[in-house]
């Protein structure tokens, strides 16, 4: 009996003690989003908790963890019990259809409850991806835009070829949507939607800036702030988005830019292929460390500069979007890819970056490189990320057609997947359609390119020959030639190649200049739409001219149709024009003498008139100005628009260049500059000038040499005005390339094809003469050219006589 009794003794102290441990080294952790000491999280914009899912994820120290998934509609509630002492690290994620919310905290477990001191974040961590399709009708576009949780769609865009809808999320899961409009001074909108697509709001975009300017978007995802940039391509403005979209601008000082990322108060830029890194401070911006040149990538043997599309920042990595295509030939392919570098507080690193996305080095078969299927077609936009990917839209072309012309090729539409960790990527069909399929134009029929040289017998002067694109040697069929000194053509020429126009239209026209017993006319030759190429046959315009005609343009953009040129007779600079009807051909214009324009010279100052182009818009002239013509001190160009109708045709002029030429100035450093040619496109207007450097026919001259630039103009609905923005497109070449912009010689919508003459001598090296004769072929959007050497000598030659350079 005594031992049963000791033994229910002992049992019964056992159990108590084991009641008692149990009882003080648990305690209960609580964590309760929905209680009245946690912040609302569907206050100011916020996603409400019972129309969200939430991931709980608790660990020990000591090892082992728990993961708790809260559906929508469920209570945002967790309790459990854990060892008192253990450490604890507890993460929160709420998900929404459009972002993910987080928050952590750290927690000692005691006796008793342990409630978690947990806040959400208050702005969202990771985006999941939108989609959207840019529907391009006529001049306009619609934008049709998916939320992951809604839609939006935006019409009544204009869609200028060289400007894209720019798009940016907010720590709300808001979408910023900034867009071109034809209207002016102000043509861009900038709008703010909720993640379902409701709640438009507009935002006012500064009154300071010019007619025309560009706008990029920025959020960063660490700070939780959103900023606008505008650029018109001199200036540059800098704003924070308030909360009240209220903009309170940042002095940009210095400030280089064409596409921007910021992230923990440090702004990134790209511009002209130069990675730049400046700190906000406040008000203002410093710049940190030195920018960094993008690499290039190698296509058909030749290195090619990128362009970039988008930047996009997370921690301490910048990753570059780019793209690099050629849809009309030499070859065709359709490329991107993603340029990493790493930075610290101190700047960029200095060290190559890592490259995802493309193989370099690829060559082409027939003419057409291939993109394998698991590189980009084209990386454009970042589109969302979440943990360690990012999602990126993936466009460009595949499936190249060149045979039989006119050049086919498919739209690529895809979501690209990549893992900023392991480097992978993963690609997946999709129905947007991005950008490029409106901004896309067939090329033009054949790829023609005109190319013209002086005749051998130079009394006879020049040569037309119509190559494929890429094809710039072997001349030995001319289009147009002469073998009577008598009856030349020069090389005075326009073409108005109207690919949407019907089949029976007469307007198809190549113009050109031809000298005939000392006057001057105009042949028209017929574009030939079943053999794509121009007939040698032709209509012909007498001017009733025995003055040399400098340049001409067409318009048939009108009932009325117009061909203008220009002429010098003694002091004066005239602009006349031919007129005709789309109910007759060219070979029954009419002398206009309803149309007089005349540039008068000024004092010492000459006038001349080096490029016309003309549109629906109106006509634009390139004039220049000097004080003496053979050496001249002082020399300016500028851009003046005239109106094809009304009492006063002058509408404005900006002023490209105007300098000065000290008589000391070292016969080396002697400079000059032109406006050569200038062609419209899609309602913009596109120029090339030349630099010329060093003094000509001087036997003081050591060195001369050619440099050139191609800039464009757009807004051409509205006078000219010293607002009036031009924005450099390509800022060509080193003093031995020698490149000389002469003549536009592509019709193609989406292509700039230049014929460059120009030359590099020095009387120091072996050959003291060169002389550059080759094409640059610019694709959109026409910063970088695709150089090729060709057979034909253009208009002049550089030479070395009597210890002079001589250009003839």
């Amino acid at each position: 009996m005594k031992k049963i009794l000791c033994f229910a003794l002992l049992f019964t102290l056992l159990f108590t003690s084991c009641k008692l441990l149990m009882q003080e080294d648990y305690g209960t952790v609580i964590i309760d989003l929905e209680g009245k000491g946690e912040r609302a999280v569907g206050a100011n914009g916020l996603p409400e908790l019972s129309s969200a899912s939430m991931k709980i994820e608790i660990i020990d120290s000591r090892g082992g963890s728990i993961v708790k998934y809260l559906e929508e509609n469920e209570a945002k509630v967790f309790q459990g019990n854990f060892i008192v002492g253990s450490e604890l690290t507890v993460r929160v994620s709420l998900f929404t259809g459009s972002a993910v919310w987080a928050g952590n905290a750290g927690l000692t477990v005691a006796e008793g409850n342990n409630t978690v001191n947990l806040k959400l974040s208050k702005n969202a961590v990771f985006f999941k991806p939108f989609g959207f399709s840019v529907i391009k009708k006529g001049s306009s576009a619609t934008y049709d835009i998916t939320m992951p949780e809604g839609t939006i769609k935006i019409t009544g865009a204009s869609y200028f070829s060289t400007d894209n809808p720019e798009f940016c999320r907010d720590g709300k899961a808001r979408l910023y949507v900034a867009y071109k409009t034809s209207s002016a001074p102000v043509n861009w909108k900038l709008e703010r939607y909720n993640s379902d697509g409701s709640g438009k709001k507009e935002i006012t975009l500064p009154s300071v800036l010019s007619t025309n300017y560009t706008v990029k978007l920025a959020y960063d995802i660490k700070t939780g702030k959103t900023y606008l940039y505008c650029t018109d391509g001199s200036s540059n403005k800098f704003y924070p988005i308030g909360e009240d979209t209220v903009l309170s601008e940042i002095n940009g000082g210095t400030l280089q830019g064409a596409y921007i990322a910021v992230y923990n108060g440090y702004l990134f830029t790209v511009k002209t292929n130069e990675l730049y890194m400046y700190k906000i401070n406040g008000s203002s911006l410093s710049s940190v460390g030195s920018q960094k040149s993008l690499p290039g990538v190698k296509v058909a043997g030749s290195d090619k500069s990128v362009h970039c599309r988008d930047v996009f920042i997370k921690d301490n990595k910048i990753y570059i979007l780019f793209t690099l295509s050629s849809i009309t030939g030499s070859p065709y392919y359709s490329l991107g890819g993603i340029i990493e570098y790493a930075y610290t507080e101190e700047g960029i690193e200095d060290r190559p970056p890592n490259q995802y996305g493309f193989t370099d080095g690829l060559a082409p078969e027939n003419n057409i490189i291939h993109t394998p299927e698991n590189d980009f077609y084209g990386a454009v936009q970042v589109l969302g990320f979440e943990d360690d990917n990012i999602y990126i839209a993936d466009e460009g072309f595949n499936n190249f057609n060149t045979s039989p012309p006119p050049i086919t090729y498919s739209h690529v539409n895809r979501l690209a997947v990549f893992n900023t960790v392991t480097g992978n990527l993963s690609f997946k069909s999709t129905d947007y359609k991005w950008f490029l399929e409106a901004a896309a134009q067939a090329p033009v029929p054949g790829g023609k390119v005109l190319l013209l040289a002086k005749n051998t017998d130079t009394d006879k002067g020049f040569v037309y020959y119509q190559k494929n694109e890429g094809e710039y040697n072997g001349l030995t069929q001319p289009l147009i030639s002469s073998d009577n000194i008598n009856e030349v053509p020069t090389d005075v020429f326009c073409c108005d190649i109207n690919t949407s126009a019907p089949d029976d239209d007469i307007s198809r026209y190549l113009y050109v200049v031809w000298k005939v017993n000392n006057k001057y006319i105009i042949r028209g030759y017929l574009w030939l739409k079943d053999s794509l190429e121009y007939s040698n046959s032709f209509y012909e315009k007498d001017t009733l001219l025995n003055k040399p005609i400098t340049a001409i343009a067409v318009c048939t953009s009108n009932s009325d149709r117009y061909l203008y040129y220009t002429y010098k007779d003694g002091s004066d600079t005239h602009i006349k024009r031919l007129k005709w009807t789309t109910s007759i051909t060219f070979a029954s214009a009419s002398n206009d003498t309803n149309y007089p324009v005349t540039i008068a010279d000024v004092g010492d100052s000459k006038y001349f008139c080096t490029a016309l182009a003309a549109s629906k818009d109106g006509v634009f002239a390139a004039i220049k100005s000097v004080d003496n013509e053979n050496t001249p001190t002082t020399y300016s160009a500028d851009i003046r628009k005239y109106k094809h109708t009304g009492i006063s045709f002058y509408d404005g002029e900006r002023s490209y260049i105007s300098e000065s030429i000290p008589s000391s100035t070292p016969a080396d450093d002697f400079r000059l500059v032109e406006i050569s040619d200038m062609q419209v496109k899609n309602d913009i207007l596109y120029g090339v000038s030349v630099k010329k450097t060093g003094k000509l026919n001087n036997s003081g001259t050591t060195r001369v040499f050619t440099s050139g630039k191609l800039f464009k103009i757009e807004n051409l609905s509205s006078a000219f005005n010293s607002s009036t923005t031009i924005i450099d497109l390509w800022n060509g070449g080193t003093e031995t390339e020698g490149f000389a912009p002469y003549r536009i010689i592509s019709g193609s919508e989406n292509k700039l094809i230049i014929a460059s003459d120009g030359y590099y001598g020095n009387k120091n090296l072996s050959p003291k003469v060169q002389n550059k004769n080759k094409v640059l072929n610019f694709s959109y959007p026409y910063n970088t050219p695709d150089v090729k050497d060709t057979e034909a000598k253009f208009s002049k030659e550089l030479s070395l006589s009597v210890n002079e350079f001589d250009w003839k």
